[in-house]
């Protein structure tokens, strides 16, 4: 899931999905329509050819005849053409009502589901702290050893939520998701966290750490 990602930025990535098949479908009528067209120019361009050989004689009749070729042949390619498209349309409507399950799923599991970066790492006055971090992480640069913890009296955000990671503050939640996640605290929801943390700098200069907080809360799961 990219950056930011929530239950009704999916919600809404399914309702165009499914305006993205509708689209389709009317696609697929139209070469409907496109190929029923052939198949008539088909039937006329036979009919006329023999006709032509009943009727007519000498270099009209080849001309005729040249011309009911083309005709035959340009009208089997197009509804050719028709068929492969059509084709092509369906498996393109199967893979997005694919990704429109796989989304469904995502919702039905989850009542809530965000990252998004730490804010107001920058401030933090201790240069070493993302050294001593680094000492809980996996390999991979990650831990669970995170804890929000609800600031009220926050002169700058009500909402405020301190982010812990291995029990050292690092930063807040950004005050764009601070209101929504305070409410998931609020209501004992059970918040599942992780944290990805990378990091800049030197050991002369200090280092300036950037932690992605993970957050979700599954369907009736309580604390």
């Amino acid at each position: 899931m990219g950056q930011g990602t929530t239950i009704s930025l999916i919600k809404e990535e399914i309702i165009q999905q499914e305006k993205q098949i509708e689209g389709i479908f009317l696609e697929i009528e139209n070469l409907r329509i496109m190929k029923k067209q052939c198949k008539n120019w088909l039937f006329f361009a036979i009919t006329m050819l023999f006709f032509s050989v009943i009727v007519f004689k000498g270099m009209f009749l080849v001309i005729m005849v040249f011309l009911c070729f083309m005709y035959v042949v340009t009208s089997y390619f197009q509804s050719d053409r028709c068929d492969g498209l059509i084709s092509h349309y369906k498996n393109e409507i199967d893979s997005i009502e694919e990704a429109i399950n796989k989304n469904r799923e995502f919702i039905a599991k989850y009542k809530y589901f965000s990252h998004f970066y730490v804010a107001g790492t920058q401030y933090r006055e201790d240069r070493f702290e993302p050294m001593r971090v680094l000492r809980c992480l996996t390999y991979g640069g990650e831990t669970t050893d995170v804890k929000l913890v609800r600031e009220p009296d926050n002169k700058y955000d009500p909402n405020a939520v301190k982010v812990l990671v291995c029990g050292y503050f690092v930063g807040y939640i950004p005050k764009t998701a601070s209101e929504e996640v305070s409410r998931l605290i609020d209501r004992g929801e059970k918040l599942n966290l992780s944290v990805d943390m990378e990091r800049q700098g030197s050991y002369d200069k200090g280092y300036r750490a950037y932690y992605e907080l993970t957050i979700y809360v599954l369907n009736d799961e309580k604390l």
